[in-house]
């Protein structure tokens, strides 16, 4: 795979990311260009759904006119990009939607991004929750971003997260930052953590994925950083089975 696909990016107008402002369809426009010279050619559109302020009905309309906008822009500069849409959810809510979190999903998939609180706390019942959630929704959960909460999760927290059945995400900041370079590469290099995608950056920020994995390259075995740069794209592309990341 010569591309790179990336499941957690913040491009929809009007329709932020989690801890991210939304974008005008001019910056749309430029990380468009971005993508392309990242070498991303599939995407996952994962806006912020928060249930206080809005229907999920009314949400997945507005994504669904938003992936438009941003399929005709990428067709009108020449951008070649394959996008399936998705959302990311606050842990918090997601046991009041837990019959609902499936619409949320990554399309054609049965993973699902969750965002955790900085308040959060690995406590027995943090996992008995996470429990409830994974059996009563059928679906992998996906935690975006693990490098941004270090401050309150110990490596010995993101394991067990990892052993709870979790999927984990790195940023491409958490590669990059020298304050969280090592963590992320632990969790990496020990399979912990399974996916390298842009996450959540301010608008006026670079994507920077691209400069992520040539880190990631760098400093793991060829082998594994072939698996952490396809398994995006594997995802995206054939919904394969959370044991293909586990074990893979």
């Amino acid at each position: 795979m010569n591309y790179f696909a990336d499941i957690y990016l913040n491009i929809l107008p009007d329709m932020p990311i989690a801890n991210t402002e939304a974008l005008s369809e001019q910056t749309v426009l430029a990380r468009l260009q971005e993508l392309r010279t990242n070498r991303v050619k599939t995407i996952a559109v994962t806006p912020h759904y928060q249930p206080a302020q809005e229907t999920i009905s009314d949400f997945l309309a507005k994504r669904q006119q938003h992936t438009e906008q941003v399929e005709r822009l990428a067709a009108e500069a020449g951008v070649s990009l394959r996008i399936l849409q998705g959302a990311v959810v606050d842990f918090t809510d997601c046991i009041s939607l837990t019959k609902s979190l499936p619409q949320l999903a990554i399309e054609q998939t049965e993973y699902l991004l969750v965002n955790l609180s900085p308040q959060i706390v690995a406590d027995h019942a943090f996992f008995d929750t996470l429990n409830r959630i994974q059996i009563l929704s059928r679906l992998c959960l996906i935690v975006v971003d693990i490098d941004q909460r270090f401050d309150v999760l110990s490596l010995s927290d993101c394991i067990a997260l990892h052993h709870a059945g979790l999927l984990l995400q790195i940023s491409a900041s958490g590669l990059l930052d020298s304050n969280t370079r090592k963590q992320s590469l632990y969790l990496l290099a020990n399979r912990y953590a399974q996916f390298v995608a842009t996450g959540a950056r301010p608008a006026d920020a670079p994507l920077c994925l691209l400069d992520a994995m040539r880190a990631l390259q760098r400093n793991l075995p060829a082998e594994l950083y072939r698996r952490i740069k396809n398994n995006s794209g594997i995802l995206l592309s054939t919904n394969a089975s959370p044991t293909e990341f586990f074990n893979g």
